[in-house]
This record gives structure tokens, C-alpha cells and sequence, in this order.
């Protein structure tokens, strides 16, 4: 959309029109992947982090997935949210979540 302020958040809400991530004009993003760190074959590690510098909320992410067996993963994270009350990153107030998955292949 490239809002440049959090007021006019509330009336894109209402619109139906709310795109998490495509709200903002601008946007930066760091992405760190640590696949298999030393004798840890099994495991990756992830550090994600996205800011919207319209208004400066901010995401972080730190992660890891497990893929121990040949058609199972694992993956979990908790993200945490940064910036002022009604900014992009903590509409109502959110300040963490919390994420696992599990994915069979067969």
C-alpha cells in the first residue's frame, strides 16, 4: 500500500484491505541461516528480523529446525514484536508468538 503513517492503519483495517508485511512503504529485513553448525548435522539455526521503517516496529525472530529423520522436520520459534502501541509489528498490544510445526513427508 505504502502507508508512511500508523493512523491511517485503522481505516486500511476496516477496508479489508490488510496485508501483513505490505503495509508500509518501506521495509527492512536481516535473515541469518546457520544450517548444521559443527557436529550438529541435524539441527539449523535461523535469526530473523524485519522492520518497518515507516514507524518503526520491529520483529524478531530467532528459530531452529531439526531434520533427524529423512521425511520429518521439526521447526520452532518464537517471535517478538517491538515499537509503540497500534504500530504495524504490535497491532493490539501483540508482544510475542510462538510457532512449531511438523512436516512428514511420504
Amino acid at each position: 500500500f505504502g502507508l508512511t503513517s500508523k493512523e491511517d492503519y485503522l481505516a486500511t483495517i476496516l477496508a479489508g484491505a490488510y496485508r501483513p508485511n505490505r503495509l508500509a512503504r518501506d521495509y527492512a529485513m536481516v535473515y541469518l541461516f546457520m544450517p548444521g553448525p559443527g557436529s550438529w548435522d541435524d539441527w539449523s539455526f535461523i535469526l530473523f528480523q524485519l522492520v518497518n521503517l515507516n514507524d518503526r516496529s520491529v520483529i524478531v525472530r530467532p528459530g531452529f529446525v531439526w531434520t533427524g529423520l529423512p521425511d520429518l522436520r521439526f521447526d520452532a520459534g518464537v517471535s517478538f514484536h517491538f515499537g509503540s502501541e497500534g504500530t504495524e509489528y504490535r497491532l493490539g498490544g501483540q508482544r510475542y508468538d510462538v510457532s512449531l510445526r511438523a512436516r512428514i513427508d511420504f
